[in-house]
């Protein structure tokens, strides 16, 4: 009998929380649109990224630049020379790496050497996946909530990544190196998708490599509520959740721009 009052309650709960979050509203992303003079920063990752960070709102909060390079499940490899191809076009003020796709299980076992098209194909609204608008940034006004707790508990256990995350991190970091481009860590909140032996990994090698890390999974100030702000219960977030990283990533960049 308790058994079976447990499940009804918890049901009860799984169905009063999904109430909740599709009767609340999702905002709509009011940003400002612009057209590129000097891109003072470009995000590369993957879908996480696109769902989390937008330019035309960073532009109207910080009159600042930007621009999202993220594709669905992006790879390490990918993300290398997605930057790599930027980087000889344009000269950003700091690249911010949302670092998810270290972890990404397509990547291949060796370094591979891809073949892709031009950044004035990726740049361009017409070839760009129809979900993403001009500057690479994915909309959402659903709302699916995460409702399995806290996936940031502490622990000192370190997730290893494979030697080949680990090669193209390096890679990255000299391509910034050469370019002189700041370099920045980024992992924004997915309660899914992260972890805190992920986090101690990244944190690891931003040390190592003298980086900053910005992991917003641990930031209370960024004030995510997984019952309103997940379009897809927990993987990626909404417009709610894209307004609030948006905002607090400017802020945080203000202190760590290196001139």
């Amino acid at each position: 009998m308790k058994k079976f009052l447990s499940i009804i309650g918890l049901f009860m709960f799984i169905f009063t929380s999904a109430c909740y979050c599709y009767l609340h509203i999702v905002k709509r992303i009011d940003g400002e649109s612009f057209q590129y003079t000097q891109l003072d920063l470009l995000a590369v990752g993957d879908s996480n990224l696109y769902s989390a960070f937008s330019p035309r709102l960073y532009y109207q909060l910080y009159e600042s630049e930007s621009y999202v390079m993220a594709n669905p499940n992006q790879t390490i490899s990918e993300t290398y020379l997605y930057l790599k191809e930027f980087l000889e076009h344009t000269k950003p003020h700091m690249v911010l790496f949302e670092v998810n796709p270290l972890y990404c299980s397509h990547n291949k076992e060796h370094l591979q050497h891809l073949s892709f098209e031009p950044v004035e194909y990726m740049q361009s609204i017409e070839q760009r996946k129809d979900y993403l608008d001009g500057y690479g940034f994915y909309e959402s006004q659903k709302c699916i909530p995460y409702l399995l707790g806290n996936y940031m508990k502490p622990t000192k256990t370190i997730q290893p990544m494979s030697q080949t995350a680990q090669q193209y991190f390096e890679e990255i970091v000299k391509l910034c190196q050469t370019y002189q481009v700041q370099l920045i860590l980024l992992s924004v909140p997915s309660a899914i998708d992260w972890s805190m032996p992920k986090h101690n990994q990244v944190s690891y090698l931003a040390n190592q490599y003298s980086l900053t890390y910005i992991d917003l999974n641990l930031s209370s100030d960024v004030n995510i509520h997984w019952l309103t702000d997940s379009r897809d219960g927990g993987i990626h977030l909404n417009n709610n959740g894209a307004i609030k990283v948006t905002t607090l990533i400017g802020e945080i960049l203000k202190d760590v721009i290196v001139s």
